[in-house]
C-alpha cells in the first residue's frame, strides 16, 4: 500500500528521524574498541619486574596477576571495599527482595493523599480565579 502524501511530506520534512527498517548506525561501533576490551588487553600485558618482585609473584606475571594479588591482600588486611569486591565477585551479591504488596492501610493513605492533592488544586484554581 502506498503511503499518503501527508505521510511522505512528514518524512521529507523531518529527515533526522529514523526510517523503518534502517539502522541509525549501520557500521556500529568498531569491534574491540570498548573500554572492557582495552582493559582486558592491558591486564594481559606483563607487569614491570620491580612490582612483580615486590609482590612475590613469579617472573612474567601480568597486570591481571598484580591486580588479583593486591586486591586479595587488601581484602585480607580488612579493607572493607576490597573485601566486599572479592566476596561478591566469588559468591555473588546477596539477593535483595522488595515487598511490593499493597496493604489496606496503604490504600487508605494513598486515597487520602489524592484527596488532599485535589483540595490543593481546587484552592489554587480558586486563588487564580480571584486574581
Amino acid at each position: 500500500m502506498a503511503a499518503s502524501k501527508t505521510e511522505e511530506q512528514a518524512d521529507n520534512s523531518r529527515p533526522w528521524l529514523f526510517k523503518p527498517g534502517k539502522s541509525g548506525n549501520p557500521g556500529g561501533r568498531p569491534k574491540g574498541t570498548s573500554l572492557t576490551s582495552a582493559m582486558r588487553k592491558r591486564l594481559g600485558e606483563i607487569a614491570p619486574q620491580a612490582i612483580v618482585t615486590k609482590l612475590g609473584l613469579p617472573e612474567g606475571a601480568t597486570w591481571r596477576d598484580v591486580l588479583v594479588e593486591t586486591t586479595v591482600r587488601a581484602a585480607v588486611a580488612d579493607d572493607s571495599p576490597a573485601r566486599k569486591l572479592v566476596w561478591e565477585y566469588c559468591e555473588g551479591a546477596p539477593k535483595q527482595t522488595l515487598d511490593v504488596t499493597q496493604h489496606e492501610s496503604d490504600e487508605r493513605t494513598i486515597d487520602e493523599m489524592f484527596a488532599r492533592l485535589d483540595e490543593l488544586r481546587a484552592k489554587a484554581r480558586a486563588d487564580a480565579d480571584a486574581e
